[in-house]
């Protein structure tokens, strides 16, 4: 794991060169906070809704009388997520960056989950973290997520018959890119004044809260392998913000630039932005079995704005 967080992180790549001293106008910052705040959140509920799908539509009762007699299972599951270059691209540029290709979002999860009692469900959980002061490419992340989610089994594989699911679950996740630079960028207005930044710090923290509803299907093969496919519906809020830590002068003082940045000071300013979004993702891919052990490999795609991502994991299951 060691080597796998680092791996994650160094994924999220948004800044592939050093600020330059530059002359640029507000309008240019202005337009690169806008499409940030305004653009990424839509792809987060998709963000925060990986890395608690197994490739078992069903596991099984707690305890049956089938072998191995109890059901449940622990494991570890890793991967990226992607933000539409829209949201990044534009401040990038503001701030003398070039522009990247692609954009990702990493995630890591702890998965527990636990056959049901009674009735033929089972319930998942998901615990999801990166460590503090992890740096890639001059980055600092800290990224956390927490989910839960219960599945009822419709039609349970046999000889000829898969696994069918229902189910629904709740997810949050929180991540935060912070990169510092040391050289100066000059704005101006058009019109002889200009803003002066040094010394910057920016953070783009993300968030969101999703809800959704599930169904999936699984079939076991040859017992070593179990693709399958799922359908999720989902509504969530994402939340984005961009906080710059600076220090900050200009020409005929900072009160001539609130109406380009509102809420600027000489020590920095933000922009964020709330907002809720109905979605749907398709997911699937295949696990790889060995007695109690599977190795699950996994692809997903937001069908109403084009987000994937894709996810590996490990997990020791009865």
């Amino acid at each position: 794991m060691n080597k796998t967080l680092p791996a994650l992180a160094a994924a999220f790549l948004l800044f592939s060169s050093p600020l330059v001293a530059q002359t640029t106008g507000i309008s240019n910052l202005q337009n690169g906070l806008s499409s940030f705040v305004t653009n990424a959140p839509p792809s987060l509920p998709f963000a925060a809704s990986a890395g608690l799908d197994w490739s078992d539509a069903y596991i099984g009762q707690l305890v049956d009388t089938s072998f191995p007699w109890v059901h449940l299972g622990v494991g570890f599951t890793g991967g990226v997520t992607s933000l539409p270059n829209s949201a990044i691209n534009p401040l990038l540029e503001a701030l003398g960056q070039a522009d990247v290709s692609s954009v990702g979002l990493p995630f890591t999860a702890f998965n527990l989950r636990l056959g049901g009692l009674v009735w033929p469900f089972d319930m998942g959980l998901k615990i999801g973290f990166l460590p503090p002061g992890l740096v890639a490419n001059g980055l600092a992340y800290t990224y956390s997520s927490l989910g839960f989610d219960v599945r009822y089994n419709l039609l349970k594989d046999d000889l000829l018959w898969p696994n069918v699911s229902v189910g629904g679950g709740v997810n949050y996740m929180s991540a935060v890119a912070s990169g510092s630079y040391g050289n100066t960028v000059t704005y101006s207005d058009g019109q002889g004044n200009t803003l002066i930044l040094d010394k910057t710090k920016l953070d783009m923290k993300l968030s969101s809260l999703e809800f959704e509803a599930r169904a999936q299907v699984s079939k076991k093969f040859l017992f070593i392998l179990t693709p399958y496919l799922g359908l999720t519906a989902f509504y969530g809020t994402g939340h984005a913000e961009a906080a710059v830590t600076t220090t900050a002068t200009a020409t005929n003082g900072l009160a001539a630039w609130q109406q380009y940045i509102p809420g600027i000071t000489n020590t920095g300013f933000s922009k964020t932005n709330d907002q809720g979004s109905f979605g749907m993702k398709i997911w699937g891919g295949t696990s790889f079995d060995v007695f109690a052990v599977k190795f699950d490999f996994q692809g997903m795609y937001s069908l109403f704005n084009g987000a994937y991502g894709g996810a590996a994991g490990v997990r020791i299951q009865l």
